[in-house]
């Protein structure tokens, strides 16, 4: 199946009938799939970036609605933890929009779909093409479905009340429990960093990303959700 038979597909899933599937596709086109200066900003750049501004109008929307008695700055942190990167990227993953993803070819393919801001940023712009096409009615409803719903509830509320990065939470259980701190091994090829989070010479942890940061962020999630179903 092609790409553009997967997001066909996907759309008839999500009950959307296209009135320009041009939107779609532009949603996901990656900017390494046009290098011709006539096409290079044919990309889901500027449907990201209108998918942002309505992912936080939702959530602000949703977090004001739902919780009544929390104050300004507690509904800021909870819409962060909705919106966040990590959260994006994992229902991204979710609902297979990476896998109708137009990149460069071979390696360059590679190294966009795992990064974890391609991943979000994808999922924002798809709900740009949804807003344009459809409406923000059905934007909403896609928003409510796949990202503020039961299956995330949990996770979203986990990370407003603790308010913490996986790098701080695994920092903190190791230094509960030892005197020695995590630390990161990081290694780099072609643009692409590895990380390693190591305590004690054992690795318990690895990620990649497009920068140290998101790679140790990645490392660190891992280590948690390894240590998670060990029961630690």
């Amino acid at each position: 199946m092609n790409k553009k038979d997967r997001l066909l597909e996907f759309l008839d899933q999500e009950n959307i009938v296209p009135k320009n599937l041009n939107w779609y596709m532009l949603a996901t086109t990656h900017k390494s799939y046009n290098t011709n200066d006539k096409t290079k900003s044919l990309n889901y750049e500027r449907l990201e970036f209108l998918g942002d501004s309505l992912l936080n109008f939702i959530a602000s929307t949703y977090s004001f609605k739902k919780f009544r008695e929390n104050s300004q700055g507690e509904l800021t942190r909870w819409r962060a933890s909705a919106v966040q990167t990590e959260t994006l990227s994992a229902v991204s993953k979710r609902l297979g929009l990476l896998q109708m993803l137009r990149t460069g070819p071979g390696q360059m393919h590679n190294d966009v779909v795992e990064s974890l801001k391609v991943q979000a940023d994808v999922f924002e712009a798809m709900l740009g093409a949804i807003f344009v096409d459809q409406g923000l009615q059905v934007a909403w409803n896609f928003v409510q479905k796949h990202l503020l719903n039961d299956e995330n509830e949990m996770t979203i509320s986990e990370g407003f009340s603790s308010g913490k990065d996986p790098k701080t939470q695994l920092q903190e259980y190791f230094q509960s429990i030892s005197k020695n701190n995590i630390h990161y091994v990081l290694e780099e090829n072609n643009k692409l960093f590895t990380a390693r989070a190591v305590h004690e010479d054992m690795v318990y942890g690895v990620g990649k990303g497009h920068s140290k940061k998101e790679a140790m962020i990645e490392a660190a999630k891992a280590a948690l959700d390894k240590m998670q179903k060990k029961g630690i």
